[in-house]
């Protein structure tokens, strides 16, 4: 199996968190799977949270590509 990821965060100041543009691939045994998205996560502390929206596409041998979207929210506390 293989496995990359790349990603690199810039400060916003206004919103006190870090913006990632990021691109991930996973290739285990006749699947391969690639991610590509946007991570927004404020400074940590008491309320830190990050938002996540990736699209991402799923191949195996013998079956026909998934694509999904998804959008993922984490929230401490």
């Amino acid at each position: 199996s293989f496995a990359a990821g790349v990603g690199y965060g810039v400060p916003v100041r206004a919103l006190r968190g870090v913006t990632t543009p990021f691109g991930e691939f996973d290739l285990r045994g006749d699947s391969r799977r690639a991610r590509t998205g946007l991570r927004f996560a404020n400074s940590g502390g008491a309320g830190a949270a990050s938002v996540e929206l990736a699209g991402e596409r799923l191949t195996r041998a013998g079956r026909d590509p998934d694509h999904r979207i998804a959008l993922t929210g984490r929230l401490r506390f």
